[in-house]
Formats: C-alpha cells, structure tokens, sequence
C-alpha cells in the first residue's frame, strides 16, 4: 500500500485508495479496512516522515524511484528513466494477498515496461552514430520487452557498429526460430527485408551463438542420446521436453503472475505452489511452452515425478537428467556449474518434495550463476528465502460458464458424454462441491460413461470415493492417492491437529482453530505450508470440502470420535453463551453471531444426539429453536426436533418442548398428521408451563384447520392459562391464536383488544415477528368491521416488518388478505395483482398447503374481473388443494363460491351448493357475517340460504366435493345434484 500511495503524484483521496485496495467490499467498509492498514503502518514505522496523512486525503513527500522513472520518461530525460528502473520498486514487490493490490502491481509493471521501451527506444536513436556503442541498450531492449516484428526491424535498421549488428543477426536468427514453431504467426516481408539490407552491410556475418549466452560461443546441443550413447559421448544432450500442455481454463491471471515474476530483475525462484489435483503442473506446461520459443534464455524442463529425490538427491538426479557421462567419477558438481553458469538459464523443476537436503540443493544451484532462475511445482513451500510464491486454488466455479464447468464438459465430451442435454446447473454444483480442483473434475466427469450429473451430485455428497475409481489422464493418480500421499508425510502431531480441524464444516477463525485442532500454532502454519489449511479472502482459515470429506475417510476412527466430541462441546457450549435469542426476538448482533456458525451448531447437535452427550442440549435449547423460528428454517427446527424427540426418554423435561416445535414446524410445512401425532405425543408426556402452552397451542391451529372451532378456542384459552408471565414471548405467540379464535367465531372487539396487547408488547419485547402477525391480524379485524382503508394501512405496515425480516410466507399471507380489503373497496385491479403475489409467494417458497386459500382468493378476485372460466377452473383447484389436506374451513369456501359463480345460470342447482356450505358447522362465523353483508347484492334472501337442516340435501361434505370437481361452469347441476325440498 506504501509503494501505491508512493507511487502517486500529489495528494490521494483516501475513499479512492479505500476503493482502490478493497474495490470488492462497499466502501465504508474498504474505508474501515484501509484506516486499520494506516493504523498497523504508523505502528510498524513510528519514523515514516515522509508519509502525510489528514481526514480525507494522503501523500507521500519523499523519493520515490517509480515516480522518478516517470517523470524522466515525461521530461524526455531517457538515461535517467533507464538508471531508475534498474532497481524499480514495482519490479522487486511480490505478492501481498490482497488482490487489488496485486493487480495494482501487476498493471504498474506492465506500464513500466511499456515506458522503459519507450526510453531506450529513444535512447539509442538520440546516441546513434557508428562511433558509439548502443549493444548494452540494445541487449537490454531485447531482454526486457517481448519480440515482435516492429522491435525487431528497429533493431535491424539501428545496428551500426560490429557489436550492434551481431546482437540484431543473432536475434533475428533466434526469433526465426520462434516463429518456425508458431502456426499461426509468420514474420512480414519489410523484416526480411530489413534483415536483408543489414546483411548487406560490410562485416555484417551470421550468428554463432545467441546474446543470452557467455561472450564465448557455444556449439549448439546434439539431440538427446541413447542409454547407451551416454556412456561414451561427452557431449550434453538436450532435455527432453515435457508433455504437451492441456488447454488452460481459468488461469489466466496466475499465468500472467508467475510471467511478471520471472520478468522482475532479482526474483530467482518462483514456487507454483498448492494441493495435490490442482493444477500446478499444467500451468507450468503451459508456461514452458509459452516462453522456451522466446530467445530470452535457455529452458530446461525436469519432471520429479517418477524420481525419488528424497533417496537419490536433487543434484544426482539433475546431473542424471542433463546428460553427465557415467563414466565420469568426480562428485559432479563442477560438471553442473559448468552446465548451468554458462549464460541466462530457466529451469522447471515439476514435482518437487522439500527436504532439508532438496534445499540445501537448491540453495546450491541458485549459487551456481547469478543467472540462472527456478520454476518448482510442489505441494509445499520451499522454505527459502528466495522463493516467491504463487499459490493455486481451485478454479473459478460460479455459474454455467465458469471455467470449472467447462471444464468438466471438455471431459465429460472426451468420454463420449452427450453434454448437450446435460444440465448445467448441476454440473455448476458438482464443480463446487469438487472446490474447482481439475483433477477431481476430470475424475467425477468421467463417471459421466455410466450415471447422470444428477446421480454423480448425489454419490459425491455421501463421500468422496467415487473419486477414487475415476478416469484421469494419469490412471494412476486419484484425489484419494494424493491425499494418502501427504498424509503418509504428516507428522502425528499434524495428523491429530488436521482430524480435529475436518470435522468442522465452515471457516473458522484462529482461536476457533487452535482450540479444535487441540495444537500449537506452529503446528497450523505446517498445515498452511501443505495448503491444507487455507485462509479465504475474508481472512478466516477453511479446509476444501472435498479434502475434508477425504480426511474423514483415512483418519483414525478413534482420533475422528474425539475431534468430533470436542467439536460438539466447543459449539454448543458457545451456542448457550449467547444471551437472549428470544422465540421471535431478532437483536441483528446476536442472530448474526448464532447465523455465522450454525452449519457447525447443527452438526454439533446431531452428534450430541448420536453420541448420547444429550447433558449439552439444555443450555443450548432456548437459542438454538429460538434462531430457527426466527431465520423461518421450519424444515430445519422440525427435523432436529424430530430427531431430538427420537432420542429423548419420554420422562425429560425437554421431551415435551421438542414435541411442541416439531408439531409446530410440521404445521407450518403443511404436514398436518405429523404435527397431530406430536402434538398428541407431547401432551401424554405430562408437560408444564411454556411446553403445555406450546402444545395447546399447536392443538389449537390443528383445530381450527380442520374446522373444529369450539375445540380450537378451547385449546387456545388452555394455551392461555399455561403461558406464565415469564414466558414473554409464548405468551405472545398464544395471545395471538386466542385473538384468531375470536375472529373466527365474529367476536371482533375481542380480537382487536388482544392483538392491540400483542402489538405494545412485542414492540416492548423487540420482537418483529409478532409486531408483523399483530399488524396483519389487525387489518384484517378493521376489514370485518368494514373500515378497509385502515386495513390496508396495516397490512402495508405489516409487509414493511415481514420485507425486513425476508418472510416469504408472512408476505405472501399479507398480499392475499390485502385482495380481499381491496375487494370491499372495490379495487378490481389491485385485488388482482395482490392475489397473484400472494399466490405466487406460498408457490415459490414451497407452502403447498396455502394453495387453496390464495386459489380462492384469486378466483374471486378473476371473478369480479369477468373472467369467468379462470375464476371457475382456478376455485375448482382450489377446492381439489383443500381436500387433499382436509381443509374443511377452506374447502366450505370454495363450495359457497362455486355456487355463486353458477347462480346466474343456474340459480336452483347453485342455491344447493351456497345452502350446504352456508349450514355446515365448519364453516368460520366471519365467512357467514361476510356472506350476509352480501346476500343483497347477489339477489338471494337469507331464508333461501338458511333454511335449516331438515331441509338440506342427502350430501356429506366428501360427496358435495366429489360432484363440484366433476362440474363445469357450463354444466346443468340438476343431473348431479338433487333438488332441495
């Protein structure tokens, strides 16, 4: 960040900066992040003089060699400019980690280079003359920019004196040769000819060696020789080169990285470092083959692969690898000086494994000539401190197009796959679930000659070892292999420390690691060295889930028992140190603490359920249902309830508890046997308290689901009575329902005083959730009592509660009890459009049980609309949605409506219908206050509805459905129904 602010002219604005270093975060959060970096500056170096910082801007008043360098190139003064770059600070900075801040360096590097062409460009023109020398700029022009052909006719066209124009002849030979290996690129007739004009020059002679190599001439390498030629040829040999790269998706970036690196004057050994599968090898085949056409250096490739280094050594098998005669009996490490010191050398060294003795050796080749330059792949750092250091992750694996996806199509296409009809949105999760890691793509695509992606989804989240079995280009090499592989070279304080850190399932902090790996911290920076221990961009510590999955399988079961323990323990104990994550209460800080760690807390829970450390639960209880009702993760709370309950003797106190949230998130998910079966199970248990008023509670909605309303206000005023004053919220929760009863027998004065008491309280109590209900429910108390316009204004403050809280049940409820307000007022449009939300809300979050009611409403509201048939088809569905989950209340609605649609063609077949539901005892009281203030307006005398039960039809309520959904609105229900007497 210094070299940045360094590099600037003048002041800089620290919100640019801010956006500068963290362009991926808003900006008062980059602004946080950019005053804690200033803050650790001015701590690190008290002294810094130089750097003036005020409230909204900063400078740097002291010398600056890139801000020299500019503004010589921009003064024209061209030996100056070239004098700065040679020691250019852009040009020795590695990567820092923060990725802004790397492609910031990046950038800068490349405008430097670009500027400093430019200055010795105009350099040399500005010292031409055959009296002086212009080779050293000349050599530096060459090595410092990429050859093309405009560079190369300026080198040609300069060359005057014996020196210049041999540097230009060898060159020139050199990029003839590059070319010769590009298809697709050729040299233009003017560089020939400009060749030819040189060559046309007195003394002008074709090269003997290339300007990269010593003042002595070399004689070019003999093709590799024989076993048995070695034993009697001195001459060296060149290195086989290594196998043809694959096609490189997704490393564009880290490409350009190591190329910079190996660019920067002083940077000597650059480490493509990372797990095993993850691509270091390609990238290095793919940089070989990009730069060893280049006239820039002579490569040398070495595959350590299939060689044991650690036994052999580095230097015996290099020496091996050279061509050194076997016939030679010296040590061999003048052989390798003389080898290697001999010009500018870059050397590949693919599949290093680090020792002691590897970096002694290494040490001694960087030795051997101050020109010579290593590329290592390994799958840990190499420890010196010449290294720089690339670490490669997974690929990019975020959408369709991601190269992780296509990448597994290019294989899965290799296999003899139809990638046409695959989809690819699993893929997407496949190649997630896999962290991006090449190898194990190319493994599970392979799979792809006998199961789905959908299939391979499926075998990968059990485990890993469909991996284990895969295809791969190197049938030899599997995730399982690798991972085998640098377990073996663990030690066993390592491999205890990484079994305590799989079993967690998201990032974690420092503290949070140490106290699950049961370690040192120096034992953690091992695992880092290894990249099995990673740290994500928002500066936590994560293990790749495919790696954690794989560690699962070969670590010792005994070790795994204990980790997952002290992983249980750890989080339920920090889950019950939370204070007050009240039912329905949100304090953001609390929730977001609890939301961070939850995948954790829940795996911690089942264990504590599985292991039979059941004492871990109580504490834990209140904030871990409290959490889930809260974040509406119904289907979450009502498995671990279920499960809980499994596990839990009928006897414990916190047995009826979980028989409450289980029913009541069954509820909630439409699965009314299952909350009927807990709810019954619970109140056998001899509950008390907060447990007996939950359980009355959920009897309480079952009853008035099914239509059993006399039973629903009883449970409600039992769940009442239950509900001590200490239990703030439940008492809430029950109040709520009670009011609902009310409302349901017409009792509206009732309702509004309880749902006023819940509205003051919840806002006492911070809980918005309740605020929300008691907003909604009210609306819906003023649209009884006709007052519509108020109801709206609560509904739309309800919808501003529900919006906050991401209730997408909650909102889609207040859109469909808004069609009916504005079905009173006469809003046709907007009784429309807010059914259709409401409906399409209950459909998109998967609440299969509001279906009939939200079908209705937009039934009713086409119906108003004219449009008939649909009105018809969709109350029909409607009534089909009600029966399937015995919504009798919902279904009696659907009846009535459907006669109303009939009745202005057939008024005595639809009078059955509207008298049958009128008259059955299912049917909520606030239906039939709503069906009289309208029987006017429908031309229909309340006697004609209301005649009383001996005169109702032979029908149950089975039958009366069974006939409606087999009508159409076009059809004579005098042959389906019978005729009232």
């Amino acid at each position: 960040m210094l070299g940045v602010i360094a590099s600037q002219r003048g002041w800089l604005s620290r919100e640019a900066l801010a956006r500068q270093i963290r362009p991926d975060v808003p900006v008062p959060r980059a602004k946080s992040y950019l005053r804690g970096l200033l803050h650790r500056l001015r701590a690190q170096l008290p002294d810094l003089a130089s750097l003036e910082i005020e409230a909204d801007r900063i400078r740097w008043t002291g010398y600056c060699d890139v801000r020299a360098f500019h503004q010589a190139i921009d003064s024209t003064q061209w030996q100056s400019a070239i004098e700065h770059h040679c020691d250019n600070l852009v040009h020795n900075t590695g990567p820092c980690g923060i990725p802004a801040l790397d492609d910031w360096y990046f950038d800068e590097r490349l405008r430097v280079q670009q500027r400093l062409g430019t200055a010795l460009r105009a350099e040399i023109l500005r010292l031409r003359s055959p009296l002086v020398d212009s080779s050293r700029l000349m050599q530096q022009l060459v090595r410092d920019e990429w050859l093309d052909d405009t560079t190369m006719r300026f080198l040609l066209s300069q060359a005057e004196t014996a020196s210049e124009r041999h540097l230009a002849t060898a060159t020139y030979a050199r990029y003839m040769q590059a070319l010769s290996l590009e298809s697709t690129q050729q040299a233009s007739p003017d560089l020939h000819a400009a060749y030819a004009r040189m060559l046309s020059l007195p003394g002008v002679s074709q090269p003997l060696s290339s300007p990269w190599t010593t003042e002595s001439p070399q004689p070019p390498a003999p093709p590799l020789a024989s076993s048995a030629e070695k034993s009697t040829s001195q001459a060296t040999p060149t290195p086989r080169d290594p196998p043809q790269p694959l096609r490189l998706l997704g490393r564009e970036r880290e490409m350009q990285v190591v190329e910079s690196l190996l660019a920067t004057p002083g940077i000597r050994l650059v480490n493509i470092h990372g797990f095993g599968g993850v691509g270091k090898s390609r990238l290095a085949r793919q940089l070989y083959h990009a730069i060893a056409p280049a006239p820039h250096a002579e490569i040398i490739w070495m595959s350590l692969q299939d060689k044991d280094v650690a036994a052999e050594g580095l230097l015996p098998v290099l020496r091996q690898h050279l061509g050194q005669p076997a016939s030679e009996t010296d040590t061999g490490d003048d052989w390798i000086q003389h080898r290697l010191a001999d010009g500018s050398k870059l050397l590949f060294l693919d599949g290093l494994d680090v020792t002691p003795a590897t970096q002694h050796a290494l040490h001694k080749l960087l030795a051997v000539s101050r020109d010579l330059r290593l590329v290592a792949t390994s799958r840990t750092v190499l420890g010196l401190a010449e290294e720089h250091r690339v670490t490669l992750r997974g690929l990019e694996h975020g959408g369709a197009d991601s190269p992780a996806t296509r990448l597994f199509m290019e294989q899965a296409a290799r296999f003899g796959a139809d990638t046409a009809s695959m989809d690819q949105a699993t893929v997407g999760r496949i190649t997630a679930h896999l962290e991006g890691i090449p190898l194990a793509i190319e493994l599970a695509a392979s799979w792809t000659m006998l199961l789905t992606v959908q299939d391979i989804q499926a075998q990968l989240e059990k485990n890993a070892s469909l991996l284990d079995s895969g295809l791969s280009a190197n049938s030899e090499r599997t995730m399982v292999s690798i991972v085998r592989g640098i377990w073996a070279t663990l030690t066993q304080p390592e491999r205890a420390a990484m079994t305590g850190l799989v079993v967690q399932s998201g990032s974690l902090d420092f503290g949070t690691a140490l106290i699950l790996a049961d370690t040192q911290p120096k034992v953690l920076l091992s695992l880092a060295n290894y990249a099995l221990l990673q740290r994500d961009e928002g500066g936590t510590l994560r293990i790749p889930l495919l790696l954690r999955q794989l560690i699962i399988a070969i670590a010792d079961p005994e070790a795994l028992r204990a980790a997952r323990s002290r992983h249980a323990r750890y989080y339920l104990e920090r889950l019950a140190s939370i204070p007050g994550v009240k039912l329905g209460q949100m304090p953001r800080d609390r929730l977001s603490a609890i939301r961070a760690m939850f995948d954790d807390v829940v795996i911690a829970w089942r264990w504590a359920l599985e292991s039979g450390a059941i004492e871990l639960l109580p504490a834990a209880t209140e904030n871990m249902l409290g959490f889930l009702f809260a974040e509406s993760r119904f289907e979450l709370a009502r498995d671990l309830a279920a499960s809980t309950v499994e596990r839990l003797p009928v006897q414990h106190p916190l047995y009826p508890v979980y028989c409450s949230f289980q029913a009541l998130g069954a509820f909630r998910l439409g699965r009314m046997e299952e909350a009927a079966t807990a709810t019954q199970k619970g109140l056998q248990s001899d509950p008390r308290g907060g447990a007996l008023a939950l359980l009355s509670l959920a009897a309480s909605r079952l009853d008035r689901f099914y239509g059993r309303h006399d039973s629903a206000l009883a449970h409600a005023e039992a769940a009442l009575a239950a509900a001590q004053d200490g239990d703030g919220f439940i008492r809430l929760r029950v109040r709520e329902d009670y009011a609902i009863c009310h409302l349901t027998f017409g009792n509206v004065e009732n309702a509004t005083r309880e749902l006023l008491l819940n509205l003051a309280a919840a806002r006492d109590l911070a809980a918005p959730f309740v605020e929300g209900r008691a907003l909604s429910l009210l609306g819906s108390a003023a649209d009884a009592q006709n007052a519509h316009q108020e109801a709206l204004n609560y509904y739309d403050r309800a919808l501003a509660v529900f919006h906050k809280l991401e209730d997408g049940y909650q909102i889609a409820y207040c859109h469909r009890i808004a069609s009916y307000a504005h079905a009173n007022l006469g809003n046709t449009d907007q009784q429309l459009r807010e059914a259709q939300l409401a409906l399409q809300g209950f459909r998109n979050g998967g609440h299969v049980h509001e279906l009939s009611e939200s079908l209705y409403a937009l039934a009713m509201a086409q119906h108003r609309a004219g449009e008939l048939q649909a009105a018809f088809a969709n109350c029909k569905e409607a009534l089909g949605t009600a029966l399937k989950f015995h919504r009798v209340p919902s279904a009696l609605r659907c009846i009535w409506a459907l006669g109303m649609m009939l009745l202005p063609t057939h008024r005595d077949t639809a009078m059955v219908a509207m008298r049958f539901a009128f008259n059955h005892p299912a049917l909520r009281q606030i239906d039939k206050a709503y069906i009289l203030r309208h029987l006017g307006q429908m031309n229909v005398t309340l006697d004609e509805v209301a005649p009383g039960s001996a005169h109702m039809p032979p029908l149950d309520l089975s039958g009366a459905i069974q006939i409606l959904l087999t009508a159409d609105v076009r059809t004579d229900w005098s042959t389906l129904l019978p005729q009232a007497s």
